[in-house]
C-alpha cells in the first residue's frame, strides 16, 4: 500500500471530471479522466487505491472499502489535482 497525504497545491475548482453514483455500494463510473492519475484517499490521506485512467468513462470497483466517506484525487498531466467526495454505502 502507499501512504500519501493531500495537498492544497494545484488543485482545481473546475470539475470536469464526473463521478457516479455517488453513494455508491460496488463501483461508480469515472467520466471524462482519460489519461490522468485517479487515486481515492481515506479521511487520514492515505492513498488507498490507485489506476491510471485509460478511457473516458472506466468503471471502479469499490466493493472492498469500508462503509463511510473517501476523497477521489485526480491528477492531471499538468499536474492539477481535483478533488471529489465520495461516499460508500
Amino acid at each position: 500500500m502507499t501512504v500519501g497525504s493531500l495537498e492544497a497545491q494545484n488543485v482545481s475548482a473546475h470539475r470536469d471530471v464526473k463521478i457516479y453514483p455517488n453513494p455508491a455500494t460496488n463501483s461508480f463510473v469515472i467520466g471524462g479522466a482519460n489519461g490522468r492519475e485517479f487515486q481515492i484517499c481515506n479521511v487520514f490521506g492515505q492513498v488507498i487505491y490507485k489506476k491510471e485512467m485509460l478511457s473516458d468513462n472506466e468503471t471502479i470497483n469499490i466493493a472492498q472499502l469500508a462503509e463511510g466517506i473517501c476523497i477521489a484525487l485526480i491528477t492531471g498531466t499538468d499536474g492539477v489535482k481535483e478533488i471529489h467526495k465520495l461516499v460508500k454505502e
